[in-house]
């Protein structure tokens, strides 16, 4: 029926670290929202976000925008933290020997993750720089050098003027990120990488570690 799906999305259960009780107020700039939820976004904005990723986790091509929205309902932190489980996951599944600069960007957006200060901050940067790829592990160091301060690289002068990073710029990252750790090193199992990051974040989400039965290490 017609009313169900809106049914389904009235009284969805609260996942702790999700603070905002509406799609509308995940901060989604308005171009990224209507690329995501298409012609739907404006109706889905007083929906619960609980509701509305659990609903497009559940349709198999709509899989990869419940990873984006859960991007933007966790909290930077949290964010940053998904990136690195799915960056540990791309690890493990790439048969090539693992690149030093990998390392280097997972155990640096780690760091900020258990302490982010500044410092650990502008490391995630440097290591991201060092990086010059767009891999899973060095878009994790990525969103955490991003998720505050200045833009500008770490190492600028002081006349350079700070330029400080859009409060998106974290979510938007770690949703790529996750994307591509589901799909870079084995893209025919794509849709079950994507599930298994899904309930990963999903897990994160409602107050857990994301250290879910047979995840990597």
């Amino acid at each position: 029926m017609a009313g169900e799906p809106q049914a389904e999305a009235a009284a969805p259960t609260r996942w702790k670290k999700v603070k905002a009780t509406r799609t509308g107020d995940l901060g989604l700039p308005p171009e990224t929202a209507e690329d995501m939820l298409g012609e739907a976004h404006d109706a889905l904005a007083e929906a619960p976000p609980e509701a509305v990723i659990t609903r497009l986790a559940r349709t198999e091509d709509q899989a990869a925008t419940a990873v984006r929205l859960l991007a933007f309902a966790l909290p930077k932190r949290e964010a940053v933290w998904w990136a690195c489980l799915a960056s540990r996951a791309d690890i493990a599944a790439d048969p090539k020997p693992t690149r030093p600069a990998d390392t280097a960007c997972l155990e640096a957006a780690e760091a900020w993750v258990y302490k982010p200060v500044e410092e650990r901050r502008l490391t995630c940067y440097r290591a991201a720089l060092a990086s010059k790829t767009d891999r899973p592990a060095s878009l994790a160091a990525l969103a955490a050098a991003f998720s505050s301060g200045s833009l500008a690289p770490p190492d600028s002068p002081p006349e350079v003027q700070a330029i400080p990073p859009d409060d998106s710029l974290t979510a938007q990252i770690v949703g790529n990120a996750v994307v591509m750790a589901a799909v870079r090193t084995d893209p025919a199992q794509a849709s079950r990488h994507l599930a298994r990051l899904l309930d990963q974040g999903c897990d994160i989400a409602r107050g857990g570690n994301g250290a879910l039965e047979s995840s990597p290490a």
